[in-house]
């Protein structure tokens, strides 16, 4: 199925037929990449009496408990409540779940702290050659998706836990929540920000301008993988979520290519 998609005085073609998942997805293997100290994702077949909920030990279905942590297995979209003192709900939140969305790929540099950080002329210099691509200029585009450079393919496995992970600078955050408006915010790493900063979380609070001026309706989608056959373009996301009641839930963004079309 294909749809057009007026934007900008020109229309654009979506394929719905090619998707590209961009998820990590949960499963249950010790090599699946995760962070913040959390064991692997388990998932166990129910046990009553003699009952063992699998096909294979004799059930009818397969019936299946999972234990796991939203932001430390897996791919998982956030909404204001992971740093208010208000529960606020993801599942709430998000309410509109397609968008136009830049890919950019930025390599981290390394800082005078020792640290590998992703800067605010990084990002505005891959934006801009975003728009290039699409011949767009001075356009609002409320989603951005953060590749970071090298993309290797042990991203999948790798455990952040203790390894100082990159990073976003106070600097770059401020360019993606102010200047660039952007409503939702997707990146390959376990957090925008440093992994023991004392609890500041800096980058999370200027995202959601919290608590001065709290920004609802924002996410942030951490644990994402772009496979090197996206190449850095503007793209229309899908951003799928499970309907938690939770600050947090396992998400599935999924990116499909914008083929530009002439109206006669």
């Amino acid at each position: 199925m294909k749809i057009l998609i007026p934007f900008a005085g020109r229309y654009f073609r979506v394929d719905l037929s090619a998707p590209t998942s961009i998820a990590l997805p949960l499963k249950a293997d010790s090599k699946a990449a995760s962070a913040w100290y959390c064991p692997p994702v388990e998932m166990e077949a129910v046990k009553l009496g003699d009952w063992v909920g699998t096909v294979a030990a004799g059930s009818g279905v397969n019936f299946f408990n999972i234990r796991f942590n939203p932001h430390g297995n897996g791919c998982h979209t956030e909404c204001l409540g992971h740093i208010s003192h208000e529960k606020v709900s993801v599942f709430a939140e998000l309410k509109e779940y397609h968008f136009l969305a830049y890919l950019v790929s930025v390599a981290p540099k390394l800082n005078s702290e020792g640290d590998y950080v992703i800067e605010k002329e990084d990002l505005q210099a891959a934006v801009a050659a975003c728009l290039a691509v699409k011949e767009l200029s001075d356009v609002c585009i409320p989603a951005l998706v953060l590749r970071t450079l090298p993309n290797t393919e042990d991203k999948k496995e790798r455990q952040y836990t203790e390894s100082n992970p990159p990073y976003l600078s106070e600097e770059a955050m401020r360019y993606i929540s102010e200047t660039l408006d952007i409503q939702h915010f997707i990146i390959d790493l376990p957090s925008v920000d440093k992994e023991k900063d004392g609890g500041k979380l800096s980058g999370h609070h200027i995202f959601w301008a919290y608590p001065a001026a709290p920004r609802l309706g924002r996410t942030i989608t951490e644990f994402a993988f772009v496979p090197d056959t996206l190449k850095d373009d503007i793209y229309f996301l899908q951003l799928a979520i499970a309907p938690f009641e939770h600050d947090a839930s396992p998400s599935n963004p999924t990116l499909y290519a914008l083929e530009a079309v002439e109206m006669l």
